[in-house]
C-alpha cells in the first residue's frame, strides 16, 4: 500500500505496531525509561495538530522547532508536517543571540519548543504563538484527524 500523506503514515504503522513501543527514553539517571507506544504517538501527534491549527497555522505555514533530543521533537515533526506545514528545524546548539534572527527570518508562525528553550523566543515573532514540548500529553485530546 502507497503512502499519501504524513497522516497516512501514522494511521498505517499505528494500525500494524499498536501497543508496541514507538518511543523510549530514560529517565532520572536511572534504569527507568519512559515509553510511548505508536498508539500514544499517533493520538499525541493527533493532538498536537489540533493544537496548531487552533493557533492559526495552516497548510503551507512555517512552523519553527526546537529542543534537547527527546520524543516530543519526533511526534511535533510529525504533527507539523500532518497539517502541511513545513518544518523549521533549529539548531539546539545556538545561543538566544544567534536564534532570535533565525525565528525572525525563518517566516515560521508558531513555534513547538521545550522549556529550556523559552526565553529564546522573547521579542520574537513567534513569542506569543508557541506549544511546550512538556505539555503535550495535555493538550485536548481529540478522537479524529483535524482537518
Amino acid at each position: 500500500m502507497e503512502i499519501v500523506t504524513v497522516k497516512e503514515m501514522v494511521r498505517l504503522v499505528t494500525g500494524k505496531f499498536g501497543d508496541r513501543v514507538a518511543f523510549q527514553r530514560r529517565e532520572n539517571d536511572k534504569a527507568d525509561y519512559r515509553r510511548i507506544t505508536y498508539n500514544q504517538t499517533a493520538s499525541l501527534v493527533k493532538n498536537v495538530a489540533a493544537a496548531l491549527i487552533n493557533l492559526g497555522v495552516k497548510s503551507g505555514d512555517r512552523v519553527a522547532l526546537i529542543s534537547e533530543s527527546r520524543p516530543e521533537w519526533g511526534i511535533s515533526y510529525l504533527a507539523i508536517a500532518s497539517v502541511g506545514g513545513i518544518v523549521v528545524p533549529l539548531d539546539a546548539m545556538l545561543t538566544k543571540e544567534d536564534l532570535s534572527p533565525i525565528l525572525n527570518d525563518s517566516g515560521a508562525r508558531s513555534i513547538i519548543l521545550s522549556q529550556k528553550y523559552s526565553g529564546f523566543t522573547a521579542g520574537t515573532k513567534v513569542d506569543g504563538s508557541k506549544i511546550f514540548m512538556e505539555g503535550l500529553e495535555q493538550l485536548p485530546t481529540i478522537n479524529s484527524w483535524p482537518e
